[in-house]
């Protein structure tokens, strides 16, 4: 399985990150926008796209310029540290195996949400 992982946190990706793979999971790691349009240009075949919504919500403007909901729209989408009255990002369907994990949310839990869901 191949993740994205999108979380500003330094100590929370690194911790993220580790757990994953030893789980076997192939894990791409980004903590800026920048990097994240980047992938989302260039990078294919991601399995699963896991995201702290704070993520989101600071780059939300200029994912929206760049149309960026679109193209995720056959990933999954795992978003975690969500405010109860999330459902989805803006200009996105929802796809059926999304997960939301509303606040608050310690690292088994997302663990749990990758592995097994």
């Amino acid at each position: 399985m191949k993740v994205l992982l999108l979380e500003n946190s330094r100590k929370k990706r690194i911790a993220l990150h580790e757990e994953l793979e030893e789980k076997k999971v192939k894990v791409t790691s980004c903590s800026s926008s920048d990097s994240f349009l980047s992938l989302v240009s260039e990078e294919k075949g991601f399995d699963k796209i896991v995201m702290n919504e704070e993520f989101w919500d600071k780059g939300r403007s200029i994912y929206s310029y760049f149309n960026v909901a679109s193209k995720l729209a056959d990933i999954p989408l795992i978003t975690y540290n969500a405010n109860e009255n999330f459902s989805n990002i803006c200009d996105r369907a929802a796809n059926s195996s999304d997960q939301i994990l509303h606040k608050p949310v310690d690292n088994s839990l997302i663990i749990e949400a990758v592995v097994h869901n």
